[in-house]
């Protein structure tokens, strides 16, 4: 089974500081297309199995149906 992984607002912020830090602040631009690519991969791969990962807890995100690995 296939599902559709999207991106809330606030994820997309936090990958866009991860980059901007690591390009700005650390003055390392190739690392940091690579390590936000690499993190935007492992969420691609959620995309299969999404049922081995548990359930948030805390709402909203329980209600949203969120899951992380353990």
């Amino acid at each position: 089974m296939s599902w559709n992984i999207v991106y809330t607002a606030g994820a997309r912020r936090d990958l866009r500081a991860i980059y901007e830090y690591i390009a700005c602040e650390l003055l390392v631009p190739e690392t940091a297309a690579e390590r936000t690519q690499r993190i935007m991969k492992e969420i691609r791969a959620l995309d299969e199995m999404l049922m081995r990962f548990r359930l948030y807890e805390e709402e909203p995100w329980h209600r949203e149906g969120l899951r992380f690995p353990c």
